[in-house]
């Protein structure tokens, strides 16, 4: 019993000095780790002091904590893949259970003082149905499995597994002492197999977290420009093997300064923002949307001609035209030109860039509001003006 207490106390006291618990995304699902473990070691406890001499009040308390931790367990993984659901304490579900578990051992122990397998069946089974709702929660990406995320179904589809042979020992044998064993063994490796892939799970997440904040712009969301030319080069090598066109779309908003100037900083981010979102909205999941610096932002499009890329690029001017940014009693109207060039495959990705540079200045120059395709005659006299 010891040895349980303990590994459950140690679990807890990791969940409270983890790396991840400094993420904000993180904490809430972390909180609940933490009270999973908490409330397993202050189970055992009671069920400890009270064994085998068990009075209503232990058996009572002693289900409200197992119940209670099952459901802590089950919200932790939730919360983990989606920080906004509604916390514990406003389940109705999770009340009306208690109430039911406190009431069935009441009824029992009242009743059938002696049956500690009737006892334990009405929570096992109880604690088991939980479990296999908590299952469908671990995964979050459900076509890429994480070694944490496997580690942990394990252990919570070891915890209905030693529900079964808990019961079934004591249903054969009706020996308290054999039960009580097999309980702290199953419950030890139980404990140990959910710390192990609840923290793998963490560090995955905090790894994950770290790279995406590293190749994405904290303000937009979108790609940051490192990221793009670091993808743009393979993705140019493998369009340029395959034989297949690839298009650029370099674009900004029209008179951002005004913006920002007449209306302030806030206001320019809600812009840069929404301008964002049509970028990302139009997109394709293939194609590669980044903010190249400032108000610039750069698509990069596989499997596309020059014709498709001013459709889209047409299609991006029109819903950016479109927009209405409200900030407080304040609303501004923004719109953004457009440079598109397809790729030949005997420059570099640099010299690419700089060809939807100049199709996005002849843009400009022709009153902004607009899409223009690279025309190298056209970039020759823009050059000479």
């Amino acid at each position: 019993m010891a040895v349980v207490v303990l590994l459950n106390l140690l679990a807890s006291i990791f969940y409270i000095y983890t790396p991840a618990r400094r993420i904000h995304a993180m904490r809430v699902s972390i909180s609940y780790f933490r009270s999973f473990f908490l409330l397993m070691a202050s189970g055992f406890v009671v069920f400890g002091l009270a064994f085998p001499k068990t009075e209503p009040i232990h058996s009572v308390l002693t289900a409200a904590f197992f119940l209670t931790a099952f459901f802590c367990l089950k919200y932790g993984f939730i919360v983990r893949q989606n920080p906004d659901h509604p916390p514990l304490y406003k389940s109705k579900f999770f009340y009306l259970n208690l109430i039911a578990i406190i009431a069935i051992n009441g009824f029992l122990f009242q009743y059938y003082i002696e049956s500690h397998l009737m006892r334990s069946a009405a929570l096992t089974s109880n604690c088991s149905i939980i479990s296999i709702l908590t299952l469908k929660y671990i995964h979050k990406d459900k076509t890429s499995k994480k070694y944490g995320e496997s580690l942990a179904t394990l252990g919570v589809l070891f915890s209905i597994f030693c529900a079964m042979a808990m019961l079934l020992t004591l249903n054969y044998t009706q020996d308290i002492f054999t039960y009580f064993s097999v309980f702290m063994v199953s419950q030890s490796l139980i404990a140990i197999l959910i710390l192990g892939g609840s923290q793998a799970i963490f560090l995955s997440d905090l790894a994950d977290l770290y790279y995406q904040e590293s190749v994405t712009d904290v303000l937009t969301g979108l790609y940051n420009r490192r990221f793009f030319l670091r993808q743009s080069e393979s993705l140019l090598k493998f369009a340029e093997r395959h034989d297949y066109p690839i298009s650029i779309i370099l674009c900004d908003i029209d008179y951002f300064k005004r913006v920002n100037d007449n209306y302030g900083h806030e206001h320019g981010d809600k812009a840069l923002i929404a301008f964002a979102n049509v970028l990302k909205e139009s997109s394709r999941e293939s194609d590669i949307t980044a903010r190249f610096g400032g108000e610039e932002f750069i698509i990069l499009l596989p499997k596309t001609d020059a014709k498709g890329a001013t459709v889209l690029a047409e299609r991006m001017r029109s819903a950016t035209e479109s927009l209405s940014i409200t900030n407080g009693r304040k609303t501004v109207s923004i719109t953004a030109s457009f440079g598109v060039t397809t790729f030949d495959h005997t420059n570099s990705i640099d010299e690419h860039i700089k060809q939807a540079d100049t199709a996005l200045y002849l843009a400009k120059s022709r009153g902004r509001n607009q899409v223009v395709l690279h025309d190298a005659s056209e970039a020759i006299n823009a050059s000479i003006e």
